[in-house]
């Protein structure tokens, strides 16, 4: 706990003196060991200020926990938000190998194969994946609005309207 609230301060400090940054970094990934709360709080940290260094961080870290599920999650959603879609749908499918049912990796493959041109695919994939999810709204808002993306690229107007209708539906139980 005092090395956390250490932490913390020290990250706070860093906000107020950014020239700190590197030794805030250092420290986090060599003094303080390769896994627990400090390697988190770096990653967060590193999200927050530079994603292409948080994906690094993350896709180390992977190396050591290639199946663990919050690693994983972490670098498909930068690799699709650095629009590395070819390396998300490939991350995707490993992770749906050990993770059949997780509807996260669903959607991001979904998202990937949309941007690669691949809608056909993309939308079955999303629809496959609403089967498994379960009182998510935000997710599920998420595949509504990326199958309505998908149906409009295959200029499919039913389906678009059906997926839009969904979205309707949650937007208004949201408000």
């Amino acid at each position: 706990t005092l090395k956390k609230t250490i932490i913390q301060d020290f990250v706070q400090l860093v906000r107020e003196k950014p020239q700190y940054e590197q030794e805030l970094i250092s420290t986090l990934e060599n003094e303080l060991g390769p896994n627990g709360e400090t390697n988190e709080i770096l990653g967060e940290y590193l999200v927050k200020n530079d994603e292409s260094k948080a994906y690094n961080h993350y896709l180390n870290r992977l190396k050591n926990n290639p199946t663990n599920f919050d690693l994983l999650k972490k670098v498909i959603h930068l690799e699709i938000k650095q629009q590395k879609f070819e390396t998300a749908f490939k991350g995707t499918n490993k992770a749906l190998e050990v993770y059949p049912t997780q509807p996260f990796f669903y959607y991001y493959k979904g998202v990937a194969l949309r941007n690669l041109n691949k809608a056909n695919l993309a939308a079955d994939n999303l629809e496959e994946g609403l089967e498994y999810l379960i009182e998510n709204k935000e997710l599920e808002m998420y595949f509504y609005i990326e199958l309505v993306e998908s149906y409009k690229t295959l200029n499919n107007p039913v389906k678009v309207s059906e997926y839009q209708k969904k979205i309707d539906v949650l937007k208004n139980k949201s408000n």
